[in-house]
């Protein structure tokens, strides 16, 4: 009955979640005097899963898998990792890209981006709360309540979180982020991220049962390469650079985070063979 009775709140959440940003849209659509990129129906579409995850869990009685503790002890470098792979990875792929001719950087990026990064993890910190919380402290968990395997997960993790992004890429995103792709293929694009994504923030999750690890990894994502490619456009990429060298979508970022993610998943198993699965 308790199986059920999750399995159905399940569904719910993802039911809410991939209306939210709709629902987001309308709101905008009622209060017409918005602000672009900060509007309120952008707030219901962060929002309205995290607050969806803590109704469920508060009517199971069940914070178990919530992941709200840090557990540090024994998991300290994971935390380092979490700080490190997107600045590593920015670092890898634009180095490949100038090598190959296929980025152009600003003059003012050497004596600007550090103070708009350091800006960027605060504010990036706090929004990722909200979405980590619902993606890894409930989605994730309540999936492996199923039994699902972990191609599985990451699949269907992946898909949903990748999903919940289209009213943000439909709509709320201006036009100065679709010079090179529609928006329809940002969606599809973007659900193959959120995908390859998932390997990593899961086992990231998974090998510390703790989701501030994974906050700590997306605010980084935010405050390094999408602050410097995506938002001040820092950096120029030529059309194969974009495809191959992006730090957030190209080839290259997704082999390197796809590969981290399946070696996390290596080192769970091991420990999970040797100690026990939790």
């Amino acid at each position: 009955m308790k199986h059920q009775k999750s399995k159905r709140y399940l569904f719910y959440f993802i039911g809410i979640t991939l209306i939210s940003g709709w629902l987001g849209v309308a709101v905008d659509h009622i209060l017409t005097e918005q602000p672009e990129g900060n509007s309120l129906g952008m707030g219901v579409w962060l929002i309205l899963p995290f607050l969806s995850a803590i109704i469920f869990r508060a009517k199971e009685h069940d914070w178990k898998s919530f992941g709200i503790a840090l557990n540090l002890k024994s998991n300290c470098k994971w935390y380092i990792l979490s700080i490190f792979i997107y600045p590593i990875i920015t670092a890898i792929t634009l180095s490949l890209a100038l090598i190959f001719n296929c980025a152009e950087f600003s003059n003012s990026v050497w004596n600007t981006f550090l103070p708009l990064a350091l800006s960027y993890v605060l504010s990036s910190f706090i929004k990722n709360i909200f979405e980590e919380f619902a993606w890894r402290g409930y989605l994730t968990p309540k999936l492996m309540e199923q039994g699902l395997n972990d191609w599985m997960l990451y699949g269907v993790s992946g898909l949903i979180w990748g999903l919940w992004h289209t009213a943000y890429y439909i709509v709320f995103l201006p036009d100065t982020y679709f010079q090179a792709i529609s928006r329809l293929g940002m969606v599809f694009a973007g659900c193959v991220l959120m995908i390859a994504w998932s390997i990593l923030f899961v086992e990231i999750y998974r090998v510390t049962y703790s989701v501030w690890p994974c906050v700590i990894l997306h605010a980084m994502e935010d405050a390094v390469p999408t602050a410097l490619v995506t938002n001040s456009r820092f950096v120029k990429l030529t059309t194969v650079g974009e495809i191959f060298f992006n730090p957030i979508t190209g080839i290259v970022a997704a082999v390197i985070i796809i590969s981290i993610g399946l070696f996390i998943r290596k080192k769970r198993i091991f420990h999970e063979m040797k100690h026990g699965s939790k």
